[in-house]
């Protein structure tokens, strides 16, 4: 599986809780189709790091044009934060917690390198408590993060398509692409080296449709 096809799953993962001031308990219940779009360049990577038996899943987009789940544009360039927290001898959630901002985006046009920073809102962080999961608002986040290009660029024009008994996706890509590594803070922690990250300048969209529960 390339990088694209992983950053595919992780903006679906985003596409997911991209109803702005709806928490994952009310998208989980709604059993509804759920839009992400974005165009222009932009930087994407996926981090996991897990000191002390805690480990953090951190997906990270930024890109120059990012759409609403509603349709409606982001202002100006945007970055969205995806973390998801669990403990590594149980498998046990912990907690989650997304957002999007405002951000800025430093990319040259052959995409050899990126760096990125945003203070953005936490819209939903969600705690595990016994068996009851808590939803709310969360506080802001300060993210940063840089990219080096590896390999030469690709043009990609990709469909990808999912299946299982509570969602379904379906996304699509059309641009130019460069593999990357990339690092990141947030909050002041560092994430180490990304697992994958890249760079591009494409126009990209997804659906995803929750079967009830997801």
């Amino acid at each position: 599986m390339n990088a694209r096809t992983m950053i595919a799953i992780g903006l679906t993962l985003t596409a997911m809780v991209l109803v702005v001031g709806s928490s994952p308990t009310q998208i989980q219940a709604a059993g509804n189709t759920f839009h992400f779009r974005q165009a222009g360049q932009g930087a994407s990577g996926f981090w996991s790091t897990c000191p002390d038996q805690v480990c953090t899943y951190t997906y990270i987009n930024v890109s120059e044009t990012m759409f609403r789940e509603n349709g409606t544009r982001f202002s100006g360039t945007t970055l969205c934060l995806d973390q998801y927290i669990y403990a590594s001898d149980t498998g046990d959630f912990i907690s989650s917690s997304f957002g999007c901002g405002d951000a800025t985006l430093s990319i040259d046009k052959k995409l050899t390198s990126a760096s990125t920073s945003a203070h953005i809102p936490i819209i939903v962080t969600c705690t595990q408590v016994g068996d009851v999961t808590n939803c709310a608002e969360g506080g802001p986040a300060d993210v940063s993060g840089s990219w080096t290009g590896v390999g030469d660029l690709e043009r990609s024009k990709s469909n990808f398509h999912f299946n299982s008994n509570n969602f379904t996706v379906n996304s699509h890509s059309r641009g130019i692409f460069r593999n990357a590594t990339g690092s990141a803070q947030v909050n002041g922690i560092d994430l180490g080296t990304s697992i994958f990250a890249d760079m591009f300048n494409l126009k990209s969209g997804d659906v995803s449709v929750c079967h009830g529960s997801c």
